[in-house]
């Protein structure tokens, strides 16, 4: 069995949950291969990465605590300055309008 934070597989072959620094490795490594070039293959490459993270069982405790301009609730799973990883919850009820975040 792996530690969550290497995300090494296990002896069975299922792989473990990712730990952050690998998520962001791994999303990183997919957007610099695909750009903005083949979006499919971006979002088929993030995937795998996306769908070990959620995996977590401690992703809701994870984090530091950030001011949000339409949730109350978010964090920073992740941040080094250049890449950001945020988790927040979304209301539901009034719901949040679309927006441009300027990108």
């Amino acid at each position: 069995m792996s530690d969550v934070a290497t995300g090494a597989s296990v002896s069975d072959g299922a792989l473990e949950p990712l730990g952050m620094a690998a998520f962001v490795r791994d999303l990183v490594s997919a957007a610099d291969h695909y750009g903005d070039r083949d979006i499919e293959g971006l979002r088929a490459a993030i995937a795998e990465p996306i769908r070990r993270l959620l995996q977590r069982q401690d992703l809701l405790g994870l984090g530091l605590p950030r001011p949000g301009n339409n949730v109350d609730e978010s964090w920073y799973l992740y941040y080094d300055g250049d890449v950001s990883a945020v988790l927040f919850k979304v209301p539901t009820d009034p719901p949040v309008q679309p927006h441009d975040h300027g990108l």
